[in-house]
């Protein structure tokens, strides 16, 4: 049951800005957090394929 004398706190953000989140970050933070993680990933694929392909010499010798 809800109560009719109970009062809704304001609406504060519309529902676009609801939907895209916490926009308190800079550009410059987003940019450095994604150059970092692609940076990552590339040297984990790098060290993964440098591996393989050593283990494929080593095995051919």
């Amino acid at each position: 049951m809800s109560n009719p004398y109970r009062q809704d706190q304001p609406i504060r953000e519309t529902a676009t800005e609801a939907r895209q989140g916490d926009r308190d970050r800079p550009v410059w933070y987003v940019l450095v957090v994604s150059t970092a993680l692609v940076a990552v990933i590339f040297a984990v694929l790098l060290l993964f394929f440098a591996g393989m392909s050593e283990a494929a010499t080593g095995l051919q010798a």
